[in-house]
């Protein structure tokens, strides 16, 4: 039985990053391989088991401060203290077979390629996003530095790793014109027992929309919250639940937005999140045409259609490119203000049974794109190659 380890920077199954790798190691489990996980992130246990899965993530520190402070400067960019980690669950263990790195900026891969040679694993980049560099004050350094570093490790260092895990198609075209050794592997989820869910509308009066996510400088949803407010002048058809920022994030008052009908809430538990995204009829996506959003594949994106709610996004030709305008979601030419007052004036004259149709065919969409087990045959081609 061979045993993979899984590194990188990512958590339990709360967020994007950890529901990948939850999901890809239940998969390998399935095809009867044992997953252990060692994550960059810190926490106060330690050893963490979750569905049978162990999950190494580094302790926190006694201390603090400056010597902190220096630590993680040096750790950021050399990964030693990682590596260690690493190489002592691998010992541990008595050996892996195969470690798949996530995400990995460069430093680490660099050090697995020359550990490689002396040790018998394969080793696989799961590559899940590609950004552009970043240049300006805008930019805090880490956030210049990380696009650089993860870009010089694609374009440098993937091709003598050679086994890749890719997200997005635009991923998928670059590596095979690499010769990589390829398993493409969109968000997927357990679907089995979404099957059994039924898709409804709970709310006939609203067409409601939501945004669950961290914005930063990728989704764009600013315009959006303004065609909401321009729509709901004179009544409130539309409701725009967002979650993972505040109203303070964009200058606005709580209390008198949601007059509008745009609701914030925060940051909530992934749980508490899908409740409001099973409530959904839409979920928000709206992009800068760049190859950031090409070559990754928005979790958000797949989260939603899996649990029967339909995409409402702009054409940047990448994963939207899935779907057919007014069958199974919504695609817009761009995220000009305009252009969105226009097209939710043609949503709002459709009936209650015509977006439950629009719903049930996202949710038909996803059975075919982001069902995990539609992939365990070629992850199984993909495994016994390693």
């Amino acid at each position: 039985m061979k045993r993979f380890i899984y590194a990188g920077n990512f958590g339990l199954p709360e967020n994007a990053t950890g529901i990948r790798v939850y999901n890809l190691a239940c998969m390998l489990r399935k095809l009867g391989y044992e997953v252990v996980f060692v994550s960059n992130q810190k926490n106060k246990l330690g050893e963490v088991v979750y569905d049978g899965f162990h999950y190494y993530f580094d302790k926190i520190p006694a201390y603090s401060g400056t010597r902190r402070k220096i630590e993680s400067c040096v750790e950021f960019f050399t990964k030693i203290h990682f590596f260690n980690r690493i190489k002592t669950v691998f010992y541990d263990i008595e050996g892996s077979d195969v470690i798949i790195l996530y995400n990995d900026p460069y430093f680490l891969t660099k050090k697995m390629l020359d550990w490689k040679k002396k040790e018998n694993f394969s080793l696989v980049s799961d590559v899940t996003e590609w950004y552009e560099h970043r240049h300006g004050k805008n930019y805090k350094i880490t956030e210049r530095i990380i696009p650089f570093l993860i870009d010089k490790r694609i374009t440098c260092l993937d091709q003598k790793v050679n086994n890749i895990i890719c997200v997005s198609p635009y991923l998928n075209r670059f590596y095979k014109q690499k010769r990589c050794s390829l398993l493409y592997l969109p968000p997927v989820f357990d679907m089995e027992y979404l099957k059994f869910n039924q898709i409804e509308r709970f709310d006939t009066n609203q067409i409601r929309f939501i945004y669950a996510g961290s914005p930063g400088n990728k989704d764009i949803i600013k315009p959006f919250i303004n065609a909401i407010r321009y729509c709901n002048e004179k009544k409130l058809q539309f409701r725009f639940d967002i979650i993972g920022v505040c109203a303070q994030d964009f200058g606005l008052e709580r209390e008198k937005i949601q007059e509008k009908g745009i609701f914030f809430h925060g940051r909530l538990s992934h749980q508490e999140t899908l409740g409001y995204i099973r409530n959904a009829d839409f979920g928000i996506l709206l992009r800068r045409k760049a190859r950031y959003a090409q070559a990754g594949f928005s979790t958000k994106f797949s989260e939603c259609m899996v649990n029967g709610v339909a995409m409402f996004c702009n054409k940047i030709e990448g994963p939207e490119t899935i779907i057919d305008n007014y069958k199974n979601g919504i695609l817009l030419e761009d995220y000009e203000v305009k252009t969105l007052i226009n097209e939710l004036k043609k949503i709002g004259q459709l009936t209650s049974d015509e977006i439950l149709s629009l719903r049930m065919a996202a949710f038909e969409l996803a059975i075919e794109n982001f069902d995990r087990n539609k992939y365990l045959k070629d992850l199984e081609r993909f495994a016994n190659s390693l």
